[in-house]
């Protein structure tokens, strides 16, 4: 309504935002676009087009992990895990969000299993991680959790329009990507739907 205004890009920004966090993918989707087209040297622009990349998933065959190796013991594939609901959470060792997230999901590893509840970490070694580092939060938190690590060019996390972490997918028992978004977004109750439909 008032383009012009010094807040309307960050507006935008906001109404696509809170419509992301409401699974209203359309709605968000319009809303980064219109950011993009309106304000295209905006910081937010930046940041939008990636959320339109990440959003752009949703709906789509999930493609199988570009794995490395693993640590902490092999780990399944989306393949192997069709007929399950799988999380992806991409995280790093050193990222303070990714630290409370990831013994959280752990926890729903543990609590839904038995609903068919599969959780896959993904890091790749960045800013002096290293297997080690992973390893040792891993165990000192409890997570028993196999870790996979990216191999180079980090296919995964461009196929899954990650481009900051924590960063959380979840992959409904067809294989489609249902949900794409910061773990902390997706609660206990949309879990459970999901497990449930």
């Amino acid at each position: 309504k008032y383009p012009d205004h010094p807040m309307a890009a960050s507006a935008l920004y906001s109404v696509a935002s809170s419509a992301w966090a409401d699974e209203d993918t359309d709605t968000a989707k319009d809303y980064f676009q219109r950011l993009v087209n309106g304000y295209p040297t905006h910081s937010r622009s930046k940041r939008a087009r990636k959320n339109l990349e990440a959003l752009g998933i949703i709906g789509n065959d999930a493609p199988e992990l570009a794995v490395d190796h693993w640590i902490g013991g092999t780990g399944p594939t989306i393949a192997d895990s069709k007929g399950k609901v799988i999380v992806l959470a991409f995280w790093n060792e050193w990222c303070p969000h990714c630290r409370r997230e990831l013994p959280h999901l752990a926890e729903w590893s543990k609590k839904y299993a038995s609903q068919g509840l599969v959780i896959i970490p993904v890091t790749k070694h960045t800013k002096s991680q290293t297997d080690e580092k992973v390893e040792k939060f891993l165990v000192d938190n409890n997570i028993a959790l196999p870790c996979a690590v990216e191999a180079a060019g980090y296919k995964s996390s461009s196929d899954f329009g990650v481009s900051g972490v924590p960063a959380g997918v979840v992959i409904g028992r067809d294989g489609k990507v249902i949900w794409r978004n910061h773990p902390a977004q997706l609660s206990d109750e949309r879990l459970e739907q999901i497990l449930n439909q």
